[in-house]
């Protein structure tokens, strides 16, 4: 078990993942630099990431699941995340939305909000959520496909 990336041996890997990570790394840039830096020409990096912009955070709001403060030290929309890989020159494959997350992250804010019937009305609140991003592309989830540049 490694405690940091500085830790990983001197090797590049084909993909790296970080399913719901990012949002708690406390240097978000300086981690995904370090990570680029160990793919491979040709490597992608995918990250799954909660969607600051969908209906779910807009309706629930302070009581909003993904936001889990203080352990989400950041939050993220597909319009920024789209733009990021620019930073470090790597391909944008694009995004893509994980619809069952709506379900499980309304069911959760439900229950934050002390509601009763939380599961049935947190499986609404998903099914709204995943109607209006269908409409808007604004997901409770979103997972974003990034590939480093193979040299000509």
């Amino acid at each position: 078990m490694f405690s940091s990336i500085s830790e990983l041996p001197e090797v590049q890997f084909d993909v790296i993942t970080l399913w719901h990570v990012l949002e708690h790394v406390p240097n978000y840039l300086e981690t995904l630099d370090q990570l680029i830096q160990k793919l491979k020409p040709g490597g992608q990096i995918i990250l799954a990431l909660p969607n600051y912009k969908s209906y779910d955070a807009h309706i629930y709001g302070t009581h909003w699941a993904a936001y889990d403060v203080p352990r989400h030290l950041w939050h993220f929309s597909s319009d920024y995340m789209d733009h990021l890989p620019s930073t470090w020159g790597l391909d944008n494959l694009g995004h893509k939305h994980l619809w069952m997350d709506a379900f499980y992250i309304a069911v959760l804010s439900e229950q934050y909000a002390q509601n009763k019937w939380s599961w049935i009305k947190g499986f609404m609140g998903g099914l709204h959520s995943h109607i209006y991003g269908r409409r808007t592309g604004q997901y409770s989830t979103m997972v974003y496909t990034w590939k480093h540049k193979t040299p000509n």
